[in-house]
């Protein structure tokens, strides 16, 4: 259905599939998007996503034509999509399905790509992958899907707070 690759240095994921797969993929990111009450912002970061697998059916993005010893001669097509974004989107999909009537089908296709997300985290991240994988687990409960400009104001780890924390003005914190 979906398969991978890691892209540069730790940079993201090349999602890469046949242009008929990656084509109902767009349909069903879009239907969820027009449909789901948790995605407030129908222009955002999750219809992004569909953008991309759009501008990969349509060849606009990588091909990879197919071995001349391979017999199906199947040619895929893929994007490549940094981890941050590709982190947020892959989690509004599966909570936005959460609240919407939705088919088997479009669940394999998040189930899917949760898998691949999960796989190459594991693959480029062995050390980290726990710690990755509990914070990847605890986007809804942190950044709402209606949300997700709000991973901007994510910090990681103390020094980040305390520095959040300076940008409080006195007055800010009294109201």
């Amino acid at each position: 259905m979906l398969a991978f690759e890691l892209i540069g240095r730790h940079e993201g994921l090349r999602i890469l599939s046949h242009t008929d797969i990656l084509r109902e993929f767009h349909d069903i990111l879009h239907d969820v998007n027009e449909r789901s009450p948790l995605i407030a912002d129908k222009e955002g970061v999750f219809l992004a996503l569909a953008y991309d697998v759009r501008k990969a059916y349509e060849g606009q993005r990588i091909v990879r034509k197919s071995a001349k010893s391979d017999p199906y001669g199947v040619t895929r097509v893929g994007v490549d999509i940094l981890w941050p974004t590709i982190l947020v989107q892959c989690r509004m999909l599966r909570s936005a399905l959460g609240f919407i009537d939705t088919t088997k089908r479009r669940q394999a296709f998040a189930y899917a790509l949760e898998a691949i997300v999960e796989e190459g985290l594991q693959g480029d991240f062995p050390s980290d992958f726990r710690r990755i994988h509990e914070l990847y687990q605890a986007l809804p409960r942190i950044i709402p899907p209606s949300r997700p400009t709000a991973l901007v104001a994510l910090s990681t780890g103390p020094a980040g707070r305390q520095r959040n924390a300076k940008r409080v003005s006195p007055r800010s914190s009294q109201a």
